[in-house]
C-alpha cells in the first residue's frame, strides 16, 4: 500500500482486532497524519462497520487538543472504510509501562489522563476501554508530552449506556460492572480504568494480575481490594487509600467524576513532592528559593522549620521580639556590673593617690578604644527591672605635667636663667636705639 487518496503511506503503527493504523504524510499540507482502516474480515458485519464510522463522527465533533482530531473520511477501492487523524509523535503511555515511573510523575500523568477523560464526559460520552495502549502522547508546549485520547471504538453515549448488555473492555482495566452487567454504566467505569492505569504506572503491573478474562473480572469478590503498595514504594498511606477507593468494586465508593479523580491525583503528587523535598539534606537543596527571592522560615537539620530562628528580611512570627545575634566584635566584651551604693561589700570610692595620678598623667602608647556594647533589646512581653544608676565619681585634681618633673631648686634656677635672658635682651635693644 503506497497511497490512500492524497496521503502517502509510510509505515504501520499498530493493529488490533478491528482495525489497523498507518502513519502517512499529507503532502498538500506538509504534515504527518495517522490513517485508521477497518479490518477486511469485518466488511460483512454491519454493526462493526457502523461502530467504526460512529467513532470517526464522534471524534470529529469533539474539538479539544486532549482528544485526537479527525479531518477526513473515505473508502478504499475494496470497500473498507478509513478516517484520517492527527499523528501523535511521542508514542503511547504503554511505552512508559516497561517499569515503574517516579511516583510523583506517575500521579501527575494520571491527573492529565483524568482531565482528558473529563472532556469526553462533558460531551456525554464514556470511553469504556481505557488502557495504556489507547492513551497517546504528543508533543506539547516546549516539547513536553501531553496526553491525547484515542480509540473510541467502544465509546458510548451516557444516555445509551444504561441499556448495554454486551460485556466489552480489557481485563485488568475494566470495572466489574462492565463484566457482570448487573449495574448500569456511567462515568465511574472510566474512573476505575484511570485508576488501573495509574497503578500500572506506579508499579509496572496491573492491580489484579490474576484476572485474565472478562469472566474472572465478573466473579471478583465485592470486598477484594488491590494489595497495598505504599510501604513497598516508600509512599504515604494516602496513596493506598486512594487506590482502594478508585478501584473499588462498588461504583459508589469511587470518586464521582474524572475531574474529582484528577484533583485527588494532583493533591497526592503535591504531597509526595513536598515530602521528598523535606527529606532531602539541606546542603543538597543548595540555595533553593534564594534566586527567586522566596520567603522562607529558618531551617534546621534536614530543612525542617525551626521555631524562633530569625530570617533576614522578616520578623519572626512570635509575640516577643527575637534578639539579634551580636557580631564577633560585639560579643567579646561584657557589660560592666553596676556599683550599688547601698551594698556593704562595696566600699566608697577613695580619692586617687598622687602617685597613681602621676602614673595616669604619664604619656604612654595609644590604646585601641574598647568596642561599644550595643544594648540588647528586651522582651516586649516582660517588663525590664530597674537598675540603680552608678554614682558619679569626683574628678581627680588636675596636675600640671611639669610639676612632677622639676624639684624646687630646679625651678629657682630656671627663674634666674629666664631673668638673665630678659636683661640681655633689654640691653641689646637699648644699645641699638642709642647707637642710631
Amino acid at each position: 500500500m503506497e497511497a490512500i487518496g492524497r496521503y502517502r503511506v509510510q509505515r504501520r503503527i499498530g493493529a488490533g482486532a478491528f482495525s489497523t493504523v498507518w502513519q502517512a504524510s499529507d503532502d498538500e499540507l506538509a504534515v504527518p497524519v495517522a490513517i485508521k482502516i477497518i479490518a477486511e474480515n469485518w466488511l460483512d458485519h454491519a454493526d462493526v462497520c457502523g461502530r467504526f464510522l460512529d467513532e470517526a463522527r464522534l471524534l470529529r465533533r469533539i474539538t479539544d487538543p486532549r482528544v485526537i482530531g479527525v479531518y477526513d473520511i473515505g473508502r478504499l477501492p475494496d470497500g473498507r472504510a478509513y478516517f484520517v487523524m492527527d499523528y501523535a509523535d511521542r508514542g503511547t503511555v504503554q511505552d512508559l509501562c516497561a517499569g515503574p515511573l517516579p511516583p510523583a510523575e506517575a500521579l501527575r500523568l494520571g491527573a492529565e489522563i483524568a482531565e482528558a477523560v473529563e472532556v469526553l464526559h462533558q460531551h456525554g460520552v464514556i470511553h469504556r476501554d481505557l488502557k495504556p495502549a489507547n492513551l497517546l502522547l504528543a508533543s506539547g508546549i516546549a516539547g513536553a508530552p501531553r496526553v491525547v485520547l484515542a480509540d473510541l471504538g467502544m465509546a458510548k453515549r451516557l444516555a445509551e449506556a444504561s441499556g448495554l448488555t454486551m460485556a466489552v473492555g480489557t481485563p485488568g482495566y475494566m470495572a466489574p460492572e462492565q463484566a457482570h452487567g448487573r449495574l448500569p454504566l456511567d462515568q465511574r467505569v472510566d474512573v476505575y480504568g484511570i485508576a488501573a492505569v495509574v497503578h500500572v504506572l506506579l508499579t509496572g503491573r496491573r492491580p489484579f494480575e490474576d484476572e485474565t478474562s472478562i469472566a474472572d473480572v465478573a466473579v471478583r469478590p465485592a470486598d477484594r481490594t488491590p494489595a497495598p503498595l505504599a510501604s513497598e514504594l516508600g509512599l504515604p498511606p494516602t496513596v493506598d487509600a486512594f487506590l482502594h477507593s478508585a478501584l473499588s468494586a462498588a461504583p459508589d465508593h469511587r470518586p464521582p467524576t474524572a475531574a474529582a479523580l484528577a484533583a485527588q491525583l494532583r493533591c497526592l503528587a503535591a504531597e509526595l513532592e513536598d515530602t521528598q523535598r523535606l527529606r532531602r539534606p539541606f546542603s543538597a537543596r543548595g540555595g533553593e528559593g534564594a534566586e527567586s527571592g522566596a520567603d522562607r522560615t529558618g531551617s534546621g537539620a534536614g530543612g525542617l522549620p525551626v521555631a524562633g530562628l530569625p530570617v533576614a528580611g522578616r520578623r519572626a512570627p512570635f509575640a516577643t521580639e527575637v534578639r539579634e545575634t551580636p557580631s564577633a566584635t560585639e560579643a567579646a566584651p561584657t557589660a560592666p556590673t553596676p556599683l550599688t551604693p547601698s551594698t556593704p561589700s562595696n566600699p566608697p570610692t577613695q580619692p586617687t593617690p598622687p602617685a597613681e595620678a602621676e602614673a595616669e598623667a604619664e604619656p604612654g602608647p595609644e590604646r585601641e578604644p574598647a568596642p561599644a556594647v550595643r544594648p540588647e533589646p528586651t522582651s516586649r512581653s516582660e517588663p525590664t527591672s530597674a537598675v540603680p544608676p552608678e554614682p558619679a565619681r569626683e574628678p581627680a585634681p588636675a596636675v600640671h605635667p611639669r610639676q612632677s618633673l622639676l624639684p624646687p631648686w630646679g625651678l629657682a634656677l630656671a627663674s634666674l636663667g629666664l631673668a638673665a635672658v630678659l636683661a640681655v635682651a633689654t640691653w641689646l635693644a637699648l644699645s641699638l636705639v642709642l647707637g642710631s
